[in-house]
């Protein structure tokens, strides 16, 4: 009923607006408001997108007053649920306002629509700051307000996060208003019989308690475990990248660290949001940092307090604020688990580290199950073995999160799991990652260049190519042309990708040298060309005046067509094209070098072998990790089949078959029995080394060259065919954007055959020859810019100059930067004057022949002074002065639509108010 009324009010309200200068409705309420109705005329799409503005505005000031009312009336956020929503909605309707991209805003209020939602969006954080402040202010006594005394009371340097902590504050605030009584709720807990193991296990460093203790304490009280952890700010948003410095068995229950971090709030102060500033609030039994700490699962009784606590704690616990709980903060339990298995070595072992891990994989489990996280957690293991697509960062952020999730799946999935599979994928995702890390810095064509080593057999070269022009074409386009001859080009990749640190001459001090020393001196204009026959000056001859439209008669549609063919013709045959020849003297073409085979030769070998060292140094310990925890997945299974059979009948018909081992755990109060510690301690003593899939390749190959059967040797070529592979695609592949798509578009596939090995390589190689292609396509280029610029810079004709100039440069770009150069630097040019003319006005008889007849002023006082030395001062000045006078530097729609700055032929840009033009000099710098 109340909705239909708002809709008449509403209707109403539209039908007055038309006519009328006020309008009186009844509300909903009963009572009678006369409204005052403004009109304004809106007569374009900025008006429109401003108005829109001014009313979201209102809307917001509207609901900043009611905040403020309601803080200071000191009303109940219970009661207040409706104005939170109304901010929230607010909120999305401010993100939801697009100034750029598909829906964008018109563009002439782009600038102002941009500075007024920032505006608005400060309004909606002071909203949302006020009201999450309130919301602490007001929990007066309780378990809220305990945990409130230690909360991180500083602002976090984005404002983004700081935004998105206060929304999470305001609405658990009213979830977790009811924490106290639920505790109260709970039955008394039952009479446990704890073993006097267990109760020495679980006994609080700080207060002294055993489990028994807190069991018999009033309900507020739970027992769990330290731990040293550093939270950088992006954990608000990825919970998992939580950085574990310190995993401890020493025991804690809740208020006894709630006191040690409010002492220590008391000394020394607040903890910091950063990876530098870990903080110590107490030392352990070992004196090692604590910092922090989280509930275990000791009973059923014990655990559902820690369920209640649980927003509260993972709150604090991530973000240093007890109510800025998430649902994603969840997946720190799986991810402290796997970084607990993670630790575990022959070495590192003992007895209470092997009870602190079954009790905390109890715990984990028990989290995936109430929480209903069991279900994503076996859709995230399944896809991560099966579909490289589900492997990416995206995906999983953090591949310690991974193995919690194996360790918790229970025994009939993991059987559905191929363990040899999963080792490969957790393993080459380890060295993708590391692989990015290492090479996140580099440019494409250094890791094409590695990729190529690994990936060819047989090298092609580029020939007659000098150093000069692969130094200009790098500058000019970023791409690497191989070297001239197959020995610099392997000296020079070895040198570089050898041990991947390269040469302490970084690529672009090498590149700005060589550009440097290309462009020195002034003989490159003075250089000998041939010179042009008369049909070519002919047909340049009409190519220029075909440009000012000025192409004398008779028969001028056929002059036109057949200068301009001429000239095209002339100018696509001004350098023969490079090729890429085969090296070698056995005469094997460029196609056959450009075969997928799989032969390998001693260099690639080693190329492969110090790849993987370096990538083993960054990743050692994420796949020591997994190899720990496939084998805590073996013993869990003996575990199981060996509890199964002692319990024999007594097992319930409702006890899951994976769970036989967790009732176990559960009736021994918690506690590992003797029997799994010593059977784990005994598993990871036999452990060895993990070394990766590529390693275990590499020793199969080893192997077979020692080895005389054919079986083998076989054996060995698929093994180093995979490893050559998966190394290739891995490299080509170190993006995580580049990693993802490839597994959607099906390109990133797990390499285990010939065939798998052989689709890589090929597909690498057509990559590799199309940047060749390039490369080469750039050097022809730059060969025809400087060839052209020759001709030019020598021709006496200005109808020759203005043809050659449209056929090579359409616009100021480095071949212009050139052709400057050139001017500058020679003793003589013919027309000096008119050329210049041509090149700073872009205009010839007042025709547009060059850039679209925009005009460009040199910049730079040396800049200026060679080319008035060039042309004459006097005439120099002229020239400068007739490009300053022009009002209209561009040349704009004929139907006078704006351009993206606003300027049409009706509004020309005006450069001599535009502070931007004056800071710049009227134009960029030419060069």
């Amino acid at each position: 009923a109340t909705a239909t009324a708002a809709t008449a009010t509403a209707t109403a309200i539209a039908q007055a607006f038309a006519t009328r200068a006020t309008v009186t409705v009844a509300m909903p309420d009963g009572k009678e408001y006369t409204l005052p109705v403004l009109r304004r005329v809106v007569t374009g799409p900025k008006e429109e997108a401003m108005l829109m503005m001014e009313g979201l505005r209102e809307r917001i000031v509207h609901i900043s007053r009611q905040v403020a009312d309601f803080i200071q009336q000191q009303g109940q956020l219970g009661a207040a649920k409706a104005m939170t929503a109304d901010i929230a909605g607010l909120q999305a309707e401010l993100r939801q306002l697009t100034i750029f991209g598909k829906h964008k805003a018109p563009r002439e209020a782009r600038e102002e629509m941009f500075e007024a939602k920032a505006e608005l969006q400060k309004m909606m954080d002071d909203v949302h700051r006020a009201l999450a402040e309130y919301a602490y202010s007001s929990q007066g006594v309780g378990v809220q307000a305990r945990a409130s005394e230690i909360r991180h009371a500083g602002l976090f340097s984005s404002a983004r996060r700081q935004r998105r902590v206060d929304q999470r504050v305001a609405a658990n605030v009213l979830t977790q208003s009811n924490i106290e009584q639920e505790l109260r709720a709970l039955p008394p807990a039952p009479q446990t019989n704890f073993s006097a193991d267990a109760k020495d296990f679980f006994t609080c460093t700080l207060s002294l308690m055993t489990i028994e203790d807190v069991m018999a304490e009033d309900p507020f009280e739970v027992m769990g475990f330290g731990l040293a952890v550093e939270r950088p700010e992006h954990v608000v948003d990825a919970p998992t990248m939580l950085v574990i410095q310190g995993i401890t068995s020493t025991m804690c229950t809740k208020s006894s660290m709630e006191d040690a971090i409010k002492y220590h709030l008391a000394t020394d102060g607040l903890f910091k949001m950063t990876f530098t500033d870990v903080g110590s609030v107490v030392v352990g039994r070992s004196r090692e940092p604590i910092n922090s700490w989280l509930p275990l699962y000791v009973s059923e009784a014990h655990w559902a307090r820690a369920r209640i606590l649980m927003q509260p704690i993972l709150g604090y616990f991530v973000c240093l604020d007890p109510l800025a709980y998430n649902k994603d903060q969840l997946l720190c339990f799986f991810a402290i688990l796997g970084n607990m298995v993670a630790k575990l070595s022959k070495d590192n072992v003992g007895e209470r580290e092997v009870m602190l891990l079954f009790a905390f994989l109890r715990t984990a489990r028990q989290v995936a199950q109430d929480f209903g996280l069991m279900e994503q957690i076996v859709e995230k293991v399944l896809g991560f073995v099966e579909s490289p697509a589900q492997r990416t960062k995206d995906v999983i952020s953090n591949l310690n999160t991974l193995v919690g999730f194996l360790c918790v799946l229970d025994q009939d999935t993991l059987a559905k799991i191929d363990k040899a599979k999963l080792a490969r994928a957790l393993a080459y995702e380890s060295m993708r990652r590391a692989a990015g890390f290492l090479l996140h810095s580099r440019s494409d064509a250094t890791v094409l260049e590695l990729v190529n080593r690994l990936c060819r057999t047989k090298e092609s070269a580029i020939t007659a190519v000098s150093d000069e022009e692969a130094a200009a074409v790098l500058h000019a386009r970023e791409v690497a042309p191989a070297p001239a001859d197959v020995e610099s080009r392997t000296a020079a990749a070895t040198a570089a990708f050898a041990s991947l640190s390269f040469d302490a001459q970084t690529e672009a001090q090498r590149i700005a040298s060589a550009t440097a020393s290309a462009f020195t001196g002034g003989a490159a204009a003075e250089q000998q060309i041939p010179p042009l026959d008369k049909r070519t000056i002919a047909a340049l001859t009409v190519f220029g005046q075909i440009q000012c439209n000025q192409v004398p008669g008779p028969h001028i549609q056929e002059k036109t067509q057949r200068g301009t063919e001429l000239a095209q013709e002339w100018f696509a045959g001004l350098l023969r094209p490079l090729a890429v020849q085969a090296d070698g003297a056995d005469g094997v073409t460029a196609a056959a070098a450009a075969e997928a085979s799989l032969a390998t030769s001693p260099d690639m070998l080693k190329t492969m072998q110090e790849v993987e060292a370096h990538l083993l140094t960054l990743c050692a310990a994420d796949l020591s990790g997994q190899g720990a925890a496939l084998t805590l997945l073996d013993v869990l299974t003996e575990i199981n089949v060996m509890e199964k059979r002692e319990a024999g009948a007594a097992t319930t018909t409702t006890t899951a078959a994976g769970d036989v081992c967790w009732a176990a755990l559960d009736r021994n109060g918690g506690l590992a029995p003797a029997s799994w510690v010593a059977l784990t301690k005994t598993a990871f003593a036999a452990r060895s080394e993990i070394v990766s899939p590529f390693g275990l390749m590499r020793q199969a190959t080893e192997a077979a060259e020692n080895s005389a059967t054919a079986a083998d040797e076989s054996e060995s070529d698929t093994a180093v065919a995979c490893y050559r592979a998966a190394m290739v695609q891995m490299l080509r592949l170190h993006r995580n954007r580049d990693a993802h798509s490839a597994g959607i578009q099906g390109t990133n596939i797990d390499v285990t055959t010939r065939a798998q090995a052989q689709t890589i390589l090929a597909v690498c190689k057509e990559e590799i020859a199309a940047q060749e292609a390039r490369a080469l396509m750039a050097i022809e280029e730059y060969r025809r810019w400087q060839t052209a610029n020759r001709y030019m810079v020598q021709t006496d004709d200005m109808w020759v100059f203005l043809g050659i100039l449209t056929l090579t440069h359409k616009e100021r770009n480095n071949g212009f930067s050139d052709l400057m150069d050139m001017m500058r630097t020679s003793a003589a040019v013919p027309h000096a004057f008119d050329k210049l003319s041509v090149l700073v006005k872009g205009t010839y008889n007042d025709k547009p022949v060059f850039a679209r007849g925009n005009v460009w002023l040199p910049s730079g006082a040396e800049t200026r002074m060679a080319l008035a030395r060039m042309v004459g001062r006097d005439k120099y000045d002229e020239l400068e002065m007739q490009v300053r006078s022009k009002v209209a530097l561009h040349v704009y729609r004929m139907s006078d639509i704006p351009n993206r700055h606003g300027s049409c032929n009706s509004n020309p840009h005006d450069y001599y108010g535009c502070a931007l033009c004056q800071a710049n000099g009227f134009s960029k710098k030419w060069k």
